[in-house]
């Protein structure tokens, strides 16, 4: 089993492409409230965290991810 790991998932928006092509990544990003939304509207799955992604060592080996994925769609917003 290949496994992927997406980061900067937001409400999923980006993942979904995944999905419908049948990938199965795990979809992490930093913001919970964006997670949240992707997860009441059913585009990510229960398997999907916030994290931030500089911590990721702590919880997964090197190893982990046969394939990283980063790309958004929308707008970022600098506060």
């Amino acid at each position: 089993m290949v496994r992927y790991w997406k980061y900067a998932a937001g409400i999923g928006m980006s993942t979904l492409p995944l999905h419908k092509s049948g990938y199965n990544p795990l979809a992490i990003d930093y913001d919970k409230c964006q997670i949240c939304q992707g997860l009441e509207h059913n585009v990510l799955d229960r398997k999907d965290n916030s994290l931030d992604a500089t911590r990721m060592s702590e919880f997964f080996s090197e190893n982990a991810f046969d394939t990283i994925v980063g790309f958004m769609l929308g707008t970022i917003l600098l506060l």
